[in-house]
């Protein structure tokens, strides 16, 4: 009896570089796989050739469904084509700069230092850049690198796990800021404060 693993799900057919599922298999293609993987959760995919850090072999954009609608992005570095990348970038809203311009440097340091740690409780093997430094910051890149045989070995579940945990630092970036710089659009408080009569 072979002890071999048959992946059986569905091919993808690109059609304006946006996926779709129609029956059949699909290769133990890491590409195939996870955007397999991605669609079956709902998330949108759509294939991209820019907008990378490094040479990339295939680039995914992927935003989750409604209503939150976080996007992010899953690449294979040309350099480095036994592994897959996850990335997500966060850019600190303008209310936050401001705040965050009031403070001195080294309580800016102290701030971002203390989200780090934070984010790495939420992804203890994310790869966590506060750009363009700790003392200046403007955006927040969380990226977390797989190998493909761990992919493969461990399949949907850890995969989707992964990107959970992923998107989850986006949910404690936006947080921590709202935590310390609590800001909500005065268009938001005039909606809740208003009686509608039909």
């Amino acid at each position: 009896m072979s002890s071999s693993l048959t992946i059986s799900h569905y091919i993808l057919k690109k059609s304006f570089d946006t996926y779709t599922l129609e029956g059949g298999s699909v290769s133990n293609d890491i590409e195939e796989m996870v955007t397999k993987w991605l669609l079956d959760e709902g998330f949108e995919v759509k294939r991209i050739t820019t907008g990378f850090p490094i040479e990339s072999l295939w680039g995914l954009e992927v935003r989750t469904p409604p209503p939150t609608r976080i996007g992010f992005r899953v690449f294979k570095p040309k350099a480095k084509p036994d592994r897959t990348i996850l990335t997500l970038g966060v850019a600190i809203a303008k209310e936050h700069l401001s705040e965050l311009g009031k403070m001195r440097a080294e309580n800016r340091f102290r701030f971002t230092s203390r989200l780090v740690l934070e984010l790495l409780k939420v992804c203890n093997t994310c790869n966590i850049l506060v750009e363009p430094s700790p003392i200046n910051p403007k955006g927040i890149t969380v990226t977390l690198i797989l190998f493909d045989e761990y992919i493969k070995n461990s399949g949907r579940q850890e995969f989707l796990n992964n990107v959970y945990k992923l998107l989850n630092t986006y949910v404690a970036i936006i947080s921590y800021f709202n935590e310390a710089f609590p800001y909500i659009p005065t268009s938001k408080l005039r909606s809740e404060n208003t009686l509608k009569v039909m």
